[in-house]
């Protein structure tokens, strides 16, 4: 069977939908975005189908059967496109006042799809154009179909657009920037073929100039749909904003995360990230409590310690939403965006750091969560260093109980270190030294201990310690215990 050069493009795009389509499947998030796109994806198939049967020809008539096919799922797919294009420009597209929109604009795409199937009113047949492939034979009722695909295909462009709002969350508006960028030119070729046919200036039609922008489309929006997290394109733009923003942003994360050591207290260090993250955070730890930034509410200092004991790895609000819809609701009731848990294995040195909302503002993508997790493995360090210095003070009072008129006025001046139960633990031998250098050889004995009676296994003795892997790896290397006969990771 001889292949025609003007069926390469459908025949890429199929195999490319079939990648996409398995992606798809595969995928973390399944939710109804998701089925709706794999719907969308499976009639792009079809329409692939259709256009290998219209350039092909493989059989006679082969051409109107697939010319109808092409129409009938171009219709629905736009209609499944639209309601795509909807749940990404509007946050509340989940309510009932979208349910008739949806219900037009799904009614209106198989009404004419029906009448394409049954009838000739729409399409009334086709003819050759150029040799290569065919071109339709308008009905009476053509006008249905061409307004469908030209109203569908300036809502694609312009609802986007309106979606670029500051009131959108911040992986909402790079969803937008997405779609713009890669569905605007699909949408300008079809409109431009739908005003040239109209004019009846028939130059070439979609079957060989759409399919690869399609495919390429459908791949922009999978990605989107399907990742958590995804790359803001403004950042590869040179001189942009966005780009000069983020640069500075990684600055100061990578110079904070040089000099975390260095700062005095938790508090300190806190009141530096809330600055640069722009948002509020609160610090709960087994032994100490912290704040930094403004706070509006005060409402995550509320939030319930109990909650967060079953929380081991970083939560994010915005990625639990179908996951955790208990845990989502209590950030949102608390104006939480993010919980980052530190030592949750231990009992005694287990604390959680909570982060406003406006941190996901600025920290969603992978390169934005790369950069702030590689900051929060260097504080663990300091928040265990102060822990600890807290629990070996000799003679350190018992804490009293906060109220509510101190606590009214801690949140008034954004700081908080109470809660300081006292400790079993020994005070230093030699109470001539300076407290840090006390305070690091009892924690060195206490790490050597650890790995003799574990015979070197780093991980048992992160376990009998209570802290994580890499944590105790990295006090390894600070005490220059790398060298302990038998050690294991």
């Amino acid at each position: 069977m001889i292949i025609y050069v003007y069926s390469i493009p459908a025949i890429l795009a199929l195999f490319a939908k079939v990648f996409i389509l398995y992606f798809s499947r595969h995928a973390e998030i399944q939710n109804t975005q998701t089925r709706i796109f794999r719907a969308i994806v499976i009639l792009s198939l079809l329409q692939n189908i259709a256009e290998l049967l219209i350039l092909q020809k493989p059989f006679e008539n082969g051409f109107h059967y697939g010319g109808i096919t092409f129409y009938i799922t171009s219709a629905l797919m736009l209609a499944l496109l639209m309601r795509i294009t909807i749940s990404i420009s509007f946050d509340n597209y989940r309510t009932s006042r979208f349910l008739l929109l949806y219900t037009l604009i799904y009614g209106y795409a198989l009404l004419v799809a029906a009448l394409l199937l049954f009838t000739p009113w729409i399409v009334a047949g086709f003819q050759d154009l150029n040799g290569y492939t065919s071109l339709r034979i308008p009905g009476p009722l053509m006008w249905m179909f061409d307004g469908f695909i030209l109203a569908s295909c300036l809502a694609a462009i312009f609802l986007p657009v309106w979606g670029l709002r500051t009131e959108q969350s911040s992986i909402a508006r790079v969803q937008c920037k997405i779609w713009i960028a890669t569905a605007m030119p699909l949408m300008v070729l079809v409109i431009t073929i739908i005003v040239l046919l109209e004019l009846k200036i028939r130059l070439f039609n979609a079957t060989v100039t759409t399919p690869l922008l399609v495919a390429l489309s459908l791949a922009a929006v999978g990605y989107a749909l399907h990742n958590r997290r995804i790359v803001e394109p403004d950042f590869y733009i040179p001189w942009t904003k966005a780009r000069k923003f983020k640069t500075k942003l990684y600055s100061n994360l990578a110079a904070l995360g040089r000099d975390v050591h260095q700062y005095s207290t938790i508090q300190a260090a806190l009141s530096r990230l809330s600055e640069i993250l722009k948002c509020p955070l609160t610090f709960f730890g087994a032994e100490t409590s912290a704040l930094a930034g403004v706070y509006r509410h005060g409402d995550q200092i509320h939030f319930p310690r109990s909650e967060l004991k079953a929380i081991e790895r970083m939560v994010v609000a915005g990625e639990i939403r179908d996951l955790n819809p208990h845990v989502y609701e209590l950030m949102k009731k608390y104006h939480v965006a993010a919980i980052v848990p530190f030592f949750c294995s231990s009992e005694r040195a287990c604390c959680w750091l909570l982060l406003g909302e406006s941190f996901s503002r600025r920290v969603y993508t992978p390169r934005d969560f790369e950069e702030v997790e590689k900051l929060f493995r260097k504080m663990a360090g300091l928040f265990l260093d102060k822990m600890l210095e807290i629990s070996v003070k000799p003679g350190r009072p018992q804490a009293q109980p906060r109220t509510s008129e101190n606590h009214d006025a801690l949140l008034h001046t954004g700081y908080d270190m109470s809660a300081h139960a006292p400790s079993a633990m020994p005070a230093p031998a030699d109470p001539a030294k300076a407290l840090p250098a006390s305070i690091a050889e009892y924690e060195e004995a206490l790490i050597r201990q650890a790995l003799v009676r574990c015979n070197g296994n780093q991980a048992q003795a992160a376990r009998l310690l209570g802290v994580r892997p890499n944590t105790l790896h990295y006090k390894i290397e600070r005490y220059g215990l790398s060298g302990l006969g038998g050690l294991k990771s």
